[in-house]
């Protein structure tokens, strides 16, 4: 075993000192190559100042070395110290065979300044000066993928694809289905994501091939692949949504139902699984549990306008317009802004009651933040009409219509009101 070997088996069995000491000695060799693979093991084992200025010693020797040039570089940028880096890429020639790796960096170097078009720049660039070389297809690639340009990206992810001697890793399965996924084509993407979890078992793999089957329509496979994932990590929480939804689908109500609740066990303070646990219960007729686990999520989490409207639904299929009042007070003093679509339901409900002051200065107060909602205009006219305002009911009425030409007997309700006059 040479020194370098030596030293190299000690940094793996945690001697680090020892190491340290015999890569000193061998970088004190003069011996150009010796020193090169040396600041390549502190690299590789995290020594970066060491590598570092272990390259610079060498680049005395041979300043424009490209691949010390570029070795060094990537010593700064793991060290924080871009501009020294950007300064040290920018030097390597055009005609050095590292030109393109220089390229290369520089781009994922200004990607992650959040200058995306001057690395878009380097890439084409770089693409320009090899447009045969797979490793700059995969860099456009992976660029456009994380730019959400699904179709750019497919371009070369399919190239890459089509080269069998260039497969980078597994994740380009994966990335290329998400990016056909993007673009609708889901049946497309399924063996793609497949294929990637051959290569690695990946939750979140796991999770969007199931999302893919999901909006692909193929509701079994969807159902296969998200208990595959139930199975191996429960607390995957949004697993659950998506597969109640697709037992939904295949008719399997009660499955449904079972899913939401087992994701309740593992997520106690997730909403969106109250919200649509009540949701599903309702459509089903049970009434009284989907009330029990509304209330329940409103004692954990601040209700949502949504999980709020569903419960007014629900009282209000029982006239228990008391409590609507009660809930709606509850909820507002809980936020700061007052939601105006909960002020109207709060005026709906004093109306009911026989709480026409109330009413009134809450339909006033909804107006101008609903007044091009045509259900809204109607209801608030027909309380005006009530009031004896005629005027100003015929007006909503009128905009009602603005908004919605379906309602035709709000027409004939105009007529009538201006033969009344």
């Amino acid at each position: 075993m040479d020194l370098l070997e030596s030293a190299v088996h000690k940094l793996e069995s945690g001697s680090t000192d020892e190491a340290l000491i015999i890569l000193k000695k061998l970088t004190d060799s003069g011996q150009d190559d010796v020193i090169f693979n040396v600041a390549q093991v502190y690299y590789n084992f995290g020594f970066l100042h060491e590598a570092e200025q272990t390259y610079s010693s060498l680049l005395e020797k041979y300043p424009r070395e490209g691949e010390l040039l570029h070795l060094q570089a990537e010593c700064f940028i793991e060290l924080g110290e871009d501009l020294k880096a950007l300064e040290l890429l920018q030097s390597i020639d055009r005609s050095d065979t590292f030109y393109l790796n220089a390229l290369l960096l520089l781009a994922d170097l200004y990607q992650s300044q959040g200058l995306e078009e001057v690395a878009e720049q380097k890439l084409l660039e770089a693409y320009d000066v090899n447009s045969k070389e797979p490793v700059i297809w995969y860099a456009l690639a992976e660029f456009y993928h994380h730019q959400g340009d699904a179709y750019r990206a497919n371009i070369h992810y399919e190239r890459i694809l089509q080269n069998s001697d260039f497969i980078p890793d597994h994740s380009i399965y994966f990335h290329y289905a998400e990016s056909l996924s993007l673009l609708g084509q889901f049946e497309k993407a399924i063996p793609y994501f497949e294929q990637g979890l051959k290569s690695e078992f990946n939750l979140d793999g796991l999770f969007r091939l199931g999302y893919t089957a999901y909006k692909a329509g193929n509701y079994e496979k969807a159902i296969n692949t998200l208990k595959k994932l139930q199975v191996a990590d429960p607390q995957y929480s949004t697993l659950y949504p998506l597969l109640a939804s697709a037992y939904e689908y295949t008719g399997s109500h009660d499955l449904a139902i079972s899913t939401l609740k087992s994701g309740l066990k593992e997520d106690e303070h997730n909403e969106e699984l109250y919200y649509l646990l009540s949701k599903l219960l309702i459509q089903t007729g049970s009434m009284d549990e989907a009330e029990h686990y509304l209330l329940q999520s409103f004692k954990i989490i601040q209700p949502s306008l949504k999980s709020s409207q569903l419960y007014i639904d629900l009282l209000k299929e029982d006239s228990r317009f008391e409590d609507v009042i009660s809930h709606i007070l509850n909820v507002n003093q809980q936020y700061d802004e007052i939601d105006p679509v909960l002020d109207w339901e709060l005026a709906a409900a004093y109306n009911e009651v026989e709480n026409y002051s109330e009413a009134k200065a809450l339909f006033e107060k909804s107006y101008p933040f609903l007044k091009d909602n045509s259900e809204f205009l109607e209801q608030y006219g027909h309380f005006l009409l009530q009031e004896g305002q005629i005027e100003k009911a015929k007006h909503c009425f009128k905009e009602a219509l603005k908004h919605n030409s379906h309602l035709f007997h709000l027409e004939e309700l105009i007529l009538d009101l201006e033969n009344r006059l």
